[in-house]
């Protein structure tokens, strides 16, 4: 997939429990989040050295969205205890 400002590339990725996740800062670069997956790794780096209002956007839309997925999987992850403590089988979508 590519956008018109040169973004590109498309990745799925199937969690297991052997992941990685981790913001790297330094002085001399800006930010990168690693993501890794059993032998996928996946880095978000910002095109250049200036930030950019667009990457100001992007980062604080990535942690909106990341709040909601983790929201959802919590959301999930407790109804699936709930139903096993009732000794019922969970749901199709937990």
């Amino acid at each position: 997939m590519s956008g018109s400002n040169g973004s590109l590339s498309r990745v799925s990725v199937s969690v297991g429990s052997d992941w990685r996740v981790r913001c790297i800062t330094s002085a001399n670069y800006s930010p990168v989040l690693n993501v890794e997956a059993g032998e996928m790794e996946v880095s978000f780096i910002l095109a250049g050295q200036e930030i950019r209002a667009s990457a100001v956007e992007f980062a604080a839309e990535l942690a909106r969205e990341t709040g909601r997925f983790a929201a959802e999987v919590e959301r999930r992850y407790a109804e699936q205890q709930a139903a096993a403590q009732n000794g019922q089988p969970a749901g199709p979508a937990a």
